[in-house]
């Protein structure tokens, strides 16, 4: 799927002279960290990974036989982050009308969100770290509970808490670097083919704004998964 629409973009901005392809996708997301063992292949979607966009970029380049990038602005960037941009800020009414649910539309629930897929969660979280109001409707409201969680409504939040405590316990190492890529060998290939000298510092830059904006969305106020990843 990836391949597919990000051919398409290509294809869309050669027609209209374009030398350049922008994806926008927030840093945490792109490099879509595996939460456990059991995530391998596919059930990790990379489809805007730098890596993946580096190799389109050649294959494009190499098909229209001259020079063609592909690329992501906000790789170094949380979603929070994105949401804090000004231009973002002056359309919150547009933002609260948006939805990022995984399970969308799967299922015959009356609102769009589910409110417990990580999803789900990573939006709300991004709210919170940019200080705007989260009106939207979820079907599970982790945090304002009618009923008990079901396990399967568990699963992300508790995965998500113990990966931000995975990566504190990285990033407070002597060298956060050699023990984030002994956690996950992909971002030392990443690194590799990358070939960028500010890559590592980028990435430990962006996962240390993550996980404080983690912690911070599981503040007091939300003693349910404070509790949990406790």
């Amino acid at each position: 799927r990836a391949f597919i629409h990000t051919a398409l973009g290509a294809v869309a901005a050669h027609m209209a002279g374009k030398s350049e392809l922008l994806l926008f996708e927030n840093g945490f997301g792109a490099l879509n960290l595996p939460c456990d063992s059991s995530q391998f292949g596919s059930m990790n979607s990379m489809g805007t990974h730098p890596v993946f966009l580096k190799r389109m970029s050649a294959f494009v380049a190499a098909l229209l036989e001259e020079p063609f990038a592909i690329s992501n602005p906000f790789l170094f960037c949380t979603k929070g982050q994105m949401l804090s941009a000004p231009s973002a800020l002056m359309r919150q009414k547009m933002l609260r009308d948006s939805f990022s649910c995984d399970l969308f539309p799967n299922y015959h629930h009356k609102e769009r969100q589910c409110g417990s897929c990580p999803s789900c969660l990573i939006r709300r979280l991004s709210f919170h770290s940019a200080d705007i109001k989260d009106q939207s409707d979820y079907t599970t409201d982790v945090f304002r509970l009618k009923r008990p969680l079901r396990d399967a409504e568990w699963t992300a939040l508790t995965k998500l808490s113990r990966q931000a405590d995975t990566l504190s316990s990285c990033l407070d190492d002597e060298d956060p670097w050699k023990s984030l890529c002994l956690k996950w060998p992909c971002l030392r290939r990443a690194e590799l083919e990358m070939g960028s000298l500010n890559f590592s510092e980028g990435v430990c830059s962006l996962l240390l704004r993550h996980v404080a904006e983690w912690r911070s969305f599981l503040s007091p106020r939300n003693p349910i998964p404070t509790a949990l990843a406790a």
